[in-house]
């Protein structure tokens, strides 16, 4: 079994279970990323289309980035924790980003939240709570793919500070094995892939997919990013 702090031992006489392991829901979020993953090329292609590589496009610059999304995580932890509570997955992403084209310097934060409903013991009203389990802070480093008149395809890897819940096997008091929820801090690997479509001077409009790999349990997401430049 994995080191790591347990947030509630009681979750795993509560989870159901087939056969040992546990369900899953019938959402499939990964086809979310996919999706978007595809659009992303989609406007690239549009945003590049008989466009070569022009002297039009500033070569040095700073940028910043807010990305708002949707994501989720490998091991679909949110649905052991809140599997009667509707759990949403929801992503943000903040970054500001160095060019001197074609190399770009990276620092990012990007969280992956889930919202969930609850029933108030008294007055019985639903209530909607929010959760970050997943988080990471780091530096990348990329580079420009495309660049045209109108637009820029990038990619950027690099090391982050990584903040995540997963889960493990444990074994319970009466000797049987159960599933556990942990958590875990630790250094993880940020990918992204950004395509930007400029809207007017200074100013753009972006679809954003992004990563964090590492071994304990990945988390992804894409979305609408706003870029301002300068």
């Amino acid at each position: 079994m994995q080191s790591g702090t347990e947030i509630d031992l009681s979750l795993i006489k509560t989870c159901p279970q087939i056969n040992g392991e546990i369900t899953m829901s019938s959402r499939n979020p990964i086809l979310i990323t996919v999706l978007l993953g595809l659009l992303c090329i989609t406007t690239a292609g549009f945003c590049f289309s008989n466009v070569a590589r022009t002297d039009h496009w500033k070569s040095e610059y700073v940028d910043l980035s807010l990305t708002l999304g949707s994501g989720a995580n490998a091991d679909q932890v949110e649905n052991l924790l809140y599997a009667d509570q509707n759990p949403t997955p929801g992503v943000f992403r903040a970054a500001v980003t160095w060019t001197n084209a074609p190399h770009m310097l990276t620092v990012a934060g990007s969280t992956l939240m889930y919202s969930y409903s609850t029933t108030d013991a008294v007055t019985g009203n639903k209530q909607t709570q929010f959760r970050s389990d997943f988080w990471d802070v780091g530096v990348l480093y990329g580079r420009r793919l495309l660049a045209g008149r109108q637009g820029i395809l990038s990619a950027s890897a690099g090391l982050a500070v990584t903040h995540l819940n997963y889960k493990d096997n444990v074994k319970l008091p009466d000797g049987s094995q159960g599933t556990g929820i942990y958590e875990s801090t630790g250094i993880g690997v940020p990918i992204d892939v950004h395509a930007l479509w400029t809207v007017t001077r200074g100013f753009g409009l972006g679809l954003d997919v992004f990563a964090n790999l590492n071994p304990k349990n990945i988390f992804y997401g894409g979305g609408l990013s706003f870029n301002a430049g300068f």
